[in-house]
């Protein structure tokens, strides 16, 4: 008799054989397991210079910024929602072993005082980088690229700044070139196009009822390396964007493409909330009479949502003809083409389309 021991899986051999089958969709479903750093991966962080940027260095990195002609960014804020995301960060890199971060609004959980949350003391303010930003921001001649683009326009947007000048967007780049792919989270495409692993939000925000409560040298590691790596991936992608012909589609179609959709999700659609009240009432009341028709006619009661038991009604119960009707699986189709078909012959199928069309 031969036993069989249980074993723990190997999480890190699961995660790299569904990274390398780009199963993304799976990889939430892995534990985190701490990934021992490649040689390769030691020697960049070894290089890479992450700067926290205080209010007291702010005028300094200011000064910096306004000498480039291109840079990415990312922000960081208390939600996903942008209409309730508030400011707590901001990213910048516009080199290939170093960027910055700017904490704004990170707080401190005082646990002893029920949970009172107070402002972390040397943090630029909001109005300060706003006021100071908002001229880069705005500038045209100044190339910006970031990830997913389009929620950090909408952030800038509720504080009156348009992002102009978007020359990359990373998610959008990788779609472009690879349409069929499952995922395009910057994890997905670090690993890809970089081979490094990041910092997952996680890890981070662990125990944190937000980003604001991420301590300040926590933050600046992950808010650094999401622009960095979308620096680097930039470089990796740019050129196989021009090498598949997709440059005009990228930045004629694609890139404007961000500020018009910003534009147009923020503003939403205006609802005349009592016009729909009034037409639910009525088709409420027209659904329940063409219902008690179709009974009345079928001389039975049945789903009438259930493909099967329409099918059922029509062609075995009231004997319609289903010659030269396509079949499905589970049997003859009553879908709506078929229906129109059929409502020569019958009476069901033209008070069928019209419930189904309500």
């Amino acid at each position: 008799m031969r036993l069989l021991k249980r074993s723990e899986p190997k999480q890190n051999e699961i995660g790299e054989l569904v990274s390398k089958l780009q199963f993304d969709s799976l990889l939430s479903d892995i534990p985190t397991v701490k990934k021992e750093l490649s040689a390769d991966e030691r020697a960049a962080q070894a290089r890479e210079i992450y700067s926290t940027v205080m209010a007291k260095d702010f005028d300094a990195f200011i000064e910096q910024i306004k000498n480039q002609k291109s840079f990415s960014f990312d922000l960081e804020t208390t939600a996903l929602d942008p209409f309730e995301a508030k400011i707590v960060g901001a990213s910048f890199c516009w080199h290939t072993e170093s960027a910055f971060y700017l904490p704004i609004a990170h707080v401190s959980c005082e646990s002893g005082l029920l949970g009172l949350q107070t402002d972390l003391p040397g943090q630029t303010s909001l109005e300060t980088f706003l006021k100071s930003l908002r001229p880069i921001f705005e500038d045209s001649s100044v190339s910006k690229s970031g990830q997913n683009l389009k929620f950090d326009c909408k952030i800038l947007a509720r504080h009156g700044i348009s992002v102009v000048g978007v020359s990359f967007d990373s998610l959008i780049a990788a779609y472009l070139l690879n349409p069929d792919r499952g995922s395009y989270n910057l994890t997905v495409l670090a690993r890809e196009f970089l081979g490094r692993s990041v910092i997952e939000y996680e890890e981070v925000t662990v125990e944190k009822s937000s980003f604001a409560e991420v301590a300040i040298d926590k933050a600046t590691q992950y808010g650094c390396q999401d622009a960095h790596f979308v620096w680097l991936i930039q470089k990796v992608l740019q050129p196989r964007l021009q090498a598949e012909g997709l440059n005009e589609v990228f930045n004629k179609i694609e890139l404007p493409l961000i500020q018009v959709l910003a534009e147009m999700e923020l503003a939403g659609v205006l609802l005349d909330c009592e016009l729909l009240s009034k037409m639910s009432v009525e088709f409420s009341a027209k659904l329940s009479d063409l219902e008690k028709q179709i009974y009345e006619i079928a001389g039975t009661t049945f789903n009438i949502n259930s493909p099967k038991q329409v099918s059922d009604i029509l062609f075995n119960k009231l004997q319609i003809s289903s010659k030269g009707l396509k079949r499905t699986k589970t049997g003859i189709s009553s879908d709506s083409g078929v229906l129109e078909k059929l409502a020569g012959q019958h009476a069901l199928p033209a008070v069928m389309l019209e419930y189904r069309g309500l």
